[in-house]
């Protein structure tokens, strides 16, 4: 992307300033101890060189799929999930502080096509058109906190929110994956099985 790429009338026309009320983000239990940092590394929307963002789901189901599942059992006969792995992490229930306000980029339904993103930004498996779009509209425009977009697993809204405006949000409740209320539901509608190793 060049800059100029995103005029300012055409991000304003899908800038939604609103909160979070909750969202479920899943991080290493070894991180806990500072829940909302974030770190240079190759995501979506993060190119692991400029801007880094803290990512969130409006549910623990899309929060544990997008972080756990993922494409890990693509033409695999079993779907388990090693405990261990879930005994690392934890879950953390974010909510935008009482007196902050987020500016989200809305990249939802015709959300790309309208602002001139390529539709690869939220639907592709390859990164390589969302990473380019955040690190545009992190430099291009300084009032945007984010982005809110379909999980290209569940379908369901995900936040990816820049370094920049984190301080907006705080954390509500948190603790360990493996024992997470919602943890048996998901399991069971997704066929997943945990495994002792």
């Amino acid at each position: 992307m060049t800059r100029g790429s995103y005029p300012i009338e055409r991000i304003r026309a899908h800038l939604l300033r609103q909160r979070i009320t909750s969202a479920c983000r899943l991080i290493w239990t070894r991180h806990a101890d500072n829940p909302l940092a974030t770190r240079l590394t190759r995501s979506r929307f993060c190119d692991g060189k400029t801007s880094t963002v803290l990512y969130a789901a409006q549910s623990f189901e899309t929060a544990f799929i997008e972080v756990i599942v993922r494409d890990r059992f693509v033409l695999k006969g079993r779907r388990d999930i090693p405990y261990g792995e879930l005994a690392l992490r934890t879950w953390l229930r974010l909510a935008t502080r009482s007196d902050e306000m987020l500016n989200l980029l809305d990249l939802r339904g015709t959300g790309c096509v309208d602002i001139g993103a390529p539709t690869d930004t939220i639907h592709a498996r390859n990164q390589a058109a969302g990473r380019a779009l955040a690190a545009a509209i992190h430099s291009q425009h300084a009032s945007v906190d984010g982005l809110v977009y379909p999980s290209r697993l569940t379908g369901a809204d995900c936040f990816a929110v820049f370094a920049r405006a984190s301080s907006k949000l705080e954390v509500v409740e948190q603790g360990p994956v493996a024992v997470h209320d919602g943890l048996p539901d998901v399991l069971q509608q997704h066929n997943l099985g945990l495994i002792v190793e």
